[in-house]
């Protein structure tokens, strides 16, 4: 395998719960209606460190508005 581990291979993040994780986005519809959308991220931490250096913003569904 070349280059690092982590460069090739998969990572699949959840909740301990099994509930889905709920990433914070920004949606918007531009120029001719084309709909864009950004992901929300932050410092990483944690174990996730030895991956990324930045992990998206991950909400509760208490912090969740419509």
């Amino acid at each position: 395998m070349d280059g690092k581990p982590w460069e090739t291979l998969p990572w699949y993040f959840h909740r301990v719960d099994g509930e889905p994780v709920i990433f914070a986005e920004l949606l918007a519809t531009g120029q001719d209606d084309v709909e864009t959308m950004a992901i929300i991220t932050e410092a990483v931490r944690g174990k996730a460190k030895a991956i990324h250096d930045q992990l998206p913003l991950v909400l509760t569904p208490d912090r969740i508005s419509s």
